[in-house]
């Protein structure tokens, strides 16, 4: 019994032993795994704060590449407002200078239109002295244009231009040589007009013959009674300008002291 009882304590601690190495081992393992675990961990938060630190890095290079862009763009821009301001000031300085010219020329337009009413003023002055033929109507005329160019319906240069016409229709009248049937009372003949210088009436018997010379007491008709070259000039001119005859020079015997003070256009004599 006793040594069964050795054998059996024996055999107990053997068991005991094995459980306990078998628990050492146990716990070992575990340590080890657990051990494994954090390094693992810790190599893990390593790459993750590795990877936080190139984040870090590129973010970094990437706020100061922006920075750099920012910076280059401000630069730009505020070269761009430099050169915005000095384009600003010159436009100011050439709208004050369009401004001043723009005052010249309105003064100058004004006064070039009151030179033209007092010039078309001239020339009705002019045509009122000037010899009677369709004078109401030329005067009319620019009686017409004067209104125009003194309520502004037209500019000074439409008026030069008409104001030009004008003269060209006086020296038109003043350069050439008309004539028309009408009466002188009750005696029937022919009206020639020579330029601006008279205009004569010859019956259709040829017999009346008188002309429209200007005196200094005006325009007055007279007979050239018994001219007889004075009416044989007025015939062959009347002949001319009807055609009758081939173009001639005829020779007029007009007394110079009958134009009297007749004005030149402008006013001077």
């Amino acid at each position: 019994m006793i040594a069964n009882k050795k054998f059996s304590s024996a055999v107990a601690g053997i068991v005991m032993g094995v459980l306990a190495s078998t628990l050492f081992a146990q716990d070992e393992g575990e340590l080890n795994r657990q051990i494994r675990s954090v390094k693992e961990e810790i190599a893990r938060e390593k790459e993750l704060h590795q990877q936080e630190k190139e984040r870090d890095k590129a973010f970094k290079v990437s706020a100061q590449e922006r920075l750099k862009k920012i910076s280059e763009e401000r630069a730009a821009l505020s070269a761009q407002v430099d050169s915005l301001e000095v384009e600003r000031k010159r436009s100011e300085t050439l709208r004050q200078k369009q401004k001043s010219t723009a005052r010249w020329y309105s003064k100058r337009h004004d006064d070039h239109s009151k030179f033209l009413i007092t010039y078309v003023d001239s020339l009705i002055s002019f045509v009122e002295k000037d010899i009677p033929y369709n004078q109401e109507e030329r005067i009319r005329s620019l009686r017409s244009l004067r209104e125009l160019l003194q309520n502004g319906s037209i500019s000074p240069e439409e008026g030069t231009d008409r104001i030009w016409s004008a003269l060209l229709s006086l020296l038109k009248v003043g350069g050439s040589v008309e004539n028309w049937p009408g009466t002188l009372g009750s005696i029937p003949g022919k009206y020639l007009r020579l330029g601006a210088v008279f205009i004569a009436f010859i019956s259709d018997d040829g017999r009346e013959i008188q002309t429209l010379a200007q005196t200094k007491e005006g325009w007055k008709w007279s007979s050239v009674g018994d001219d007889l070259k004075l009416r044989a000039a007025l015939r062959d001119a009347l002949k001319v300008s009807e055609g009758k005859t081939a173009p001639a020079l005829v020779l007029l015997p007009v007394d110079g002291t009958l134009l009297g003070d007749a004005q030149s256009i402008g006013g001077k004599k």
